[in-house]
């Protein structure tokens, strides 16, 4: 499956791609996401997307340093140069690279990538059987420790429900929040 990067507007085979390991993205966790896919090889409701990127980097406290129309012409560069049909478009925003403290003043960014990589359809068995899904023991994120309105890209405790949930041969997990609580019934171990 051949992938695409754009890195600051920079775009290069994504196994290419570099940002540095002084990205406040890559040693605290400190961006933004949103995921974009094609229909007909263009970008769904990209302006929804854009939407709501910026107001998660503002929730941060930094900005997203190009206007839509500029988000959008990169994400169609990137698509100029896909193969195949459909897309998966993933971007992130870093507030930039910085020398590794707290100290917000010394980063220099923000950063901004976007990784294109085809769309594979959904397995027949999805279709066929459903989607298996499985009830983990990972809990949400709490709003106060991390507020849901911003898409973070740190993502640990999805990846902790996903490992949980494949451990118990499932596709998916089904995180509940610290208060919520399963049906005194016990649900099977991985259910479609």
């Amino acid at each position: 499956m051949s992938s695409l990067a754009s890195v600051n507007g920079i775009i290069t085979p994504a196994e290419e791609a570099r940002v540095s390991v002084l990205d406040n993205g890559f040693t605290y966790g400190d961006s933004v996401y949103e995921v974009l896919r094609t229909y007909g090889g263009r970008a769904f409701e990209p302006g929804r997307h854009f939407r709501r990127l910026r107001r998660s980097a503002a929730r941060l406290g930094f900005d997203v340093p190009a206007a839509d129309a500029q988000l959008l012409a990169q994400a169609d560069a990137l698509l100029a140069r896909a193969p195949g049909s459909e897309s998966y478009i993933r971007i992130i925003v870093t507030r930039g690279v910085g020398d590794c403290s707290y100290d917000l003043e010394r980063v220099d960014g923000p950063t901004v990538v976007m990784i294109q990589k085809p769309l594979p359809p959904y397995p027949a068995r999805h279709y066929e059987e459903g989607v298996r899904i499985a009830a983990v023991d990972v809990r949400r994120n709490h709003p106060r420790a991390l507020d849901p309105a911003i898409k973070s890209s740190n993502l640990l405790n999805n990846i902790l429900a996903m490992r949980e949930a494949q451990a118990k041969g499932c596709d998916e997990p089904v995180l509940l929040t610290r208060r919520a609580t399963w049906p005194r019934v016990r649900a099977p171990t991985c259910s479609s």
